[in-house]
C-alpha cells in the first residue's frame, strides 16, 4: 500500500498506513520534513516521486490538492495500481473533464 500526498491531515495517512503494517508500503509528499515525519512514525518507506512508488505497491490512497487527482490518478491507473481517491466536496461546479 502506497500514499500519494499526506493532505491536511496526518490522521487521513495514518489510516491508509496502519493497516498494511504487515505488508511493504511507502509514501510520496511534496514536503520533504513532513513526509519524513511521517515515514518515520509508521514505518514506511519514503519515495521522492509516485512514478517509483507505482511500481513498488498494488494499492495507494490518494491525497493530494483536488486540482492534480485527475492527472496522479490517471497515472496511477495507468500503471494498473488500485487507488482510493480522498476528496473533500467540491467548492465549485468547475470540474476538469479529461
Amino acid at each position: 500500500m502506497g500514499v500519494i500526498g499526506s493532505a491536511t491531515s496526518e490522521s487521513t495517512t495514518s489510516r491508509s498506513i496502519r493497516p498494511c503494517s504487515s505488508g511493504s508500503h511507502g509514501i510520496v509528499d511534496s514536503d520533504p520534513a513532513r513526509v519524513d515525519l511521517i515515514a518515520e512514525r509508521y514505518g514506511a518507506k519514503v519515495f521522492r516521486n509516485y512514478h517509483e512508488l507505482l511500481s513498488q505497491v498494488d494499492a495507494v490512497s490518494l491525497a493530494v490538492p483536488t486540482e492534480k487527482h485527475y492527472d496522479v490518478a490517471k497515472d496511477v491507473l495507468s500503471a494498473g495500481v488500485h487507488l482510493l481517491v480522498e476528496s473533500r466536496s467540491p467548492t465549485s461546479s468547475n470540474r476538469r473533464t479529461p
